[in-house]
């Protein structure tokens, strides 16, 4: 996995067979930080855990500040 300005390339095989970038967020700090540009309207997480393991993602829903 290569590093694109904090962007890591993921490829997919299978069923998606696919590759795409992703920014991994370690914390709800991190994620705010990220998307200092908008004011936040919501930030938080959910895991889906499944049999194959944890889906924990966190969430940002912003608003575009006004200039």
């Amino acid at each position: 996995m290569a590093d694109l300005d904090g962007l890591r390339k993921v490829s997919l095989s299978g069923r998606l067979n696919e590759s795409t970038y992703i920014r991994f967020i370690h914390s709800e700090e991190e994620l705010l930080s990220t998307f200092s540009m908008f004011d936040p309207y919501f930030s938080g997480y959910y895991d889906c855990t499944m049999r194959e393991g944890s889906g924990f993602h966190y969430q940002f829903v912003g608003l575009k500040r006004k200039r």
